[in-house]
């Protein structure tokens, strides 16, 4: 609501009488608006003012909803998250111990080159792989701006 107030000061010839305005500017925020606007509303058109609470209501039990509906969706995401870790080293693991285990087998049958590169290769394939694999995931996660 704006009010513009002017006041002729008196002692001034009329053709140099300054002019006073003071200008009052009132700001309401929220979802409703103000309620001597509600009150105006409903005197034009009976019953709005209760349709438009109703409808802030509404809007507010929505956006509730999808709130929640989001805070859950991000649970199961960082679940799902948790899960693929810990089945990668789980799996990680496995083929580690299955790589030490193939290795000794051929150093016993005297096949030290061949468990040379079954060792090897296992041990350095997966250390690339978590490292570099986490630092990929790492950086894509970090946002940007």
């Amino acid at each position: 609501m704006v009010k513009k107030i002017k006041n002729n000061m008196s002692g001034f010839p009329t053709s140099t009488k300054p002019e006073q305005t003071v200008t009052q500017i009132q700001t309401f925020t929220g979802p409703l608006p103000h309620p001597s606007a509600l009150k105006e509303y409903d005197s034009v058109l009976p019953g709005i003012a209760e349709r438009i609470v109703s409808m802030a209501e509404t809007e507010a039990k929505h956006r509730h909803r999808m709130d929640n509906e989001k805070a859950r969706q991000n649970e199961l995401i960082i679940k799902g998250d948790f899960a693929e870790r810990h089945n990668g080293q789980v799996f990680g693991l496995c083929i580690g111990a299955l790589s030490l285990v193939t290795s000794m087998v051929a150093i016993f049958l005297h096949a030290e080159k061949a468990a040379i590169v079954i060792g090897g290769s296992t041990v350095v394939g997966l250390v690339t792989v978590f490292v570099v694999g986490r630092i990929k995931k790492d950086t894509l996660s970090i946002p940007q701006e």
